[in-house]
């Protein structure tokens, strides 16, 4: 169980490292967080978690089970597609500045819907306006991605992607108080991809000065990463910048 004595100890390096354990041992089926009701009657009187997830309402990406999790170690702000808002946002400032939870992970996954209906353009009842959050992402596209359509699945992941690194990136640019705790090196942020196939998770490298050199280290699952990567930085006054490239690289926190 997480205490507040516990929880003030763990820094913000560890508490990525539990996350990533956590997951680690959630997709080799070696979860040990299971005693529900132990747990329920351990936190009834506090809770004192060390993380907060931003993450989507997928049924398939329960952040808790996923990164095999106590009741009291993490709180979770779920919506379709992992966006965040100003009660998110509200949401883990209560998180940080004031229960002291040490890291924020932006976790989006593969084959979301909400993306998907993005992709589309979706336009049903107040799903339309939930869509809008998703332009940014959009905006990273281009001719050589392909048609925009949400059965182009290289596309839908790459707005996933991007997604879900500004939505990690904006965080300190829509909240002073998160700032503050970053600056103080009392908190940190990592965005994150979940494999609904295979339950591993990637980290997605992005920056919140808005530098190419200042990346944010994530959650890393696998030893090694191979492929293309193409990066999209929003920071005025530059408007636009474009990383396009390739690599392979052994990754670790």
């Amino acid at each position: 169980m997480f205490t507040p004595d516990r929880q003030k100890a763990t820094t913000p390096d560890e508490a990525i490292a539990r996350l990533k354990a956590g997951n680690e041992r959630f997709t080799a089926g070696k979860s040990i967080n299971c005693d529900l009701m132990a747990q329920v009657k351990q936190t009834s009187g506090v809770q004192s978690p060390y993380a907060a997830i931003v993450g989507c309402i997928d049924s398939r990406v329960t952040p808790e089970l996923v990164f095999d999790q106590r009741i009291g170690d993490v709180f979770c702000a779920r919506v379709a597609g992992a966006i965040v808002n100003t009660d998110i946002i509200g949401s883990l400032e209560y998180s940080t500045k004031v229960e002291g939870a040490r890291a924020i992970v932006v976790l989006g996954h593969n084959f979301c819907g909400a993306i998907k209906s993005a992709v589309d353009g979706v336009k049903l009842g107040n799903i339309t306006a939930l869509l809008k959050n998703f332009q940014p992402a959009l905006a990273t596209l281009k001719e050589s991605d392909g048609h925009r359509d949400s059965h182009n699945d290289p596309l839908v992941q790459k707005v996933a992607e991007a997604n879900a690194r500004l939505t990690a990136a904006s965080l300190t640019k829509l909240s002073p108080i998160i700032k503050e705790l970053v600056d103080a090196k009392q908190l940190k942020i990592a965005a994150a991809m979940h494999d609904i196939t295979t339950g591993k998770q990637v980290r997605l490298p992005f920056s919140l000065s808005g530098t190419a050199e200042t990346q944010v280290e994530g959650i890393v699952m696998d030893g090694i990463i191979e492929g293309k990567f193409s990066q999209v930085i929003l920071a005025p006054p530059v408007p636009r910048i474009e990383l396009v490239g390739s690599f392979r690289a052994v990754v670790a926190l």
